[in-house]
């Protein structure tokens, strides 16, 4: 699932040869996986930084499990928590949290900002024709590719969120949660 819902994937562990009778899975939640929404990769490294395995055993490992286990109650019965691990994802702010792939040239660097590792195939095609300059349309210092994602997609991805919705780019759960355990 998606979203503002828990999460399960199978996590390929498999190594070649070995024999593994025991899958992993990825555990993620649109609620509590995003730590903060931030201006610049500095502060979002700032955030990172401050997750540790207390904080994570603490705080954010039961909010998963008892959002889990209100849509499969033997959950826990069945998976043993191993860890955490985390990353910095950058995404576009946007009002319907646009996940498509973007592609553009500026002063001779290309850029792929892919929202979903699907739309790495149509960011290639647009980032030959970049290349080959082939099909560009132009804004400002910015090239990409006439009809391609960016060019189809550009009312939304300028379209700013509003302050009154559930969106992922507003979010701030760890400055949350932190306030909320001070005052528990």
């Amino acid at each position: 699932m998606d979203g503002w819902f828990p999460c399960i994937m199978p996590h390929d562990d498999h190594i070649e040869g070995e024999e593994n009778t025991k899958r992993k899975y990825i555990m993620t939640h649109g609620k509590y996986t995003i730590m903060g929404s931030f201006e610049t990769y500095d502060e979002a490294v700032d955030c990172k930084n401050k997750l540790n395995d207390s904080f994570v055993a603490k705080t954010i490992k039961p909010l998963f499990e008892k959002d889990m286990n209100k849509y499969w109650p033997t959950f826990k019965n069945r998976f043993k928590y191993l860890g955490w691990i985390s990353t910095i994802a950058t995404k576009v702010k946007t009002e319907k949290e646009f996940r498509s792939a973007l592609t553009w040239e500026k002063d001779g660097m290309i850029y792929v900002l892919s929202g979903k590792i699907n739309n790495i195939f149509d960011a290639e095609q647009e980032v030959f024709s970049l290349l080959k300059l082939e099909n560009i349309l132009k804004w400002g210092g910015y090239n990409y590719v006439k009809d391609g994602e960016l060019d189809r997609s550009i009312n939304e991805v300028t379209e700013k969120p509003q302050h009154n919705v559930r969106n992922t780019s507003e979010l701030q759960v760890y400055n949350e949660l932190c306030s909320q355990h001070k005052h528990n």
